[in-house]
């Protein structure tokens, strides 16, 4: 029992403490076998706590059983910082998530996590309120979508600047997942010499569709303040778009 209760209260002081603004306390609470130990939390944290300066957690269930601690808790915050690209809107942001964490000797050595990222998006304002209505999975069998259009952007993106480019790649995806008519995406990368070939193709259902997304992603950009052509013109990307059917002649 008095190991059951030294491991909750390890988890209380992480929500309770740590992550509501006094991350130095990190130190305390992670044994070496957690990746990277206090620091490699305090990386994997420090995004969300620099956007959300005002972060507060509370813990809302904490069982504790063996060595693992489940605990379901909550934070709130003001959206400050840009986060993942997004500017800040400075509107108060609510989250909750579950998490089990696995102690060794009162500290922390793993932990598994699962939050509720779409209602987190729509908080911010980059993805529609009734976006989890449009969600759909990747699809790329033409044969399910004989009649879909497929938008094709291959981009040359030179190796220094891979990372920052997949990362507005992966913002671009998330957005358009939730837009109407929307039927799947994949992406397809090739090495070619000091630069990648990364072929993007995203399935939607018509022209029509095409085209309105068109004008939204035009809007989210405008809404985050990214400028794709000023943005891949710094970036020395050369990028090649293409429009094609899946004649069912041919499946």
């Amino acid at each position: 029992m008095e190991d059951l209760n030294r491991n909750k209260q390890t988890i209380r002081s992480l929500y309770e403490n740590v992550l509501s603004g006094h991350l130095a306390g990190a130190d305390e609470l992670f044994g070496p076998e957690f990746p990277g130990g206090a620091a490699g939390f305090r990386a994997l944290v420090a995004e969300l706590i620099g956007a959300f300066p005002d972060i507060r957690y509370t813990v809302l269930d904490l069982v504790a059983e063996g060595e693992r601690v489940a605990v379901r808790w909550q934070w709130t915050g003001t959206y400050s910082a840009p986060f993942r690209g997004f500017a800040p809107t400075h509107a108060a942001v609510t989250n909750t998530g579950l998490a089990v964490f696995t102690l060794s000797g009162g500290r922390i050595v793993g932990h598994e996590l699962q939050t509720d990222r779409l209602g987190f998006l729509q908080q911010l304002g980059v993805v529609p309120a009734d976006a989890a209505l449009r969600v759909a999975a990747p699809v790329l069998d033409t044969r399910r979508a004989p009649a879909a259009v497929y938008l094709i952007d291959t981009f040359l993106v030179p190796a220094a600047v891979r990372e920052e480019f997949e990362a507005a790649m992966r913002r671009n995806r998330e957005y358009i997942r939730t837009l109407e008519g929307f039927r799947g995406d994949a992406v397809l990368v090739r090495k070619q010499g000091e630069s990648f070939d990364i072929a993007t193709i995203a399935v939607w259902e018509s022209p029509a569709a095409i085209a309105r997304a068109k004008d939204q992603v035009a809007a989210f950009y405008q809404r985050i303040g990214f400028d794709m052509p000023a943005t891949i013109a710094r970036w020395g990307v050369v990028l090649q778009r293409t429009i094609c059917e899946a004649p069912i002649a041919l499946q």
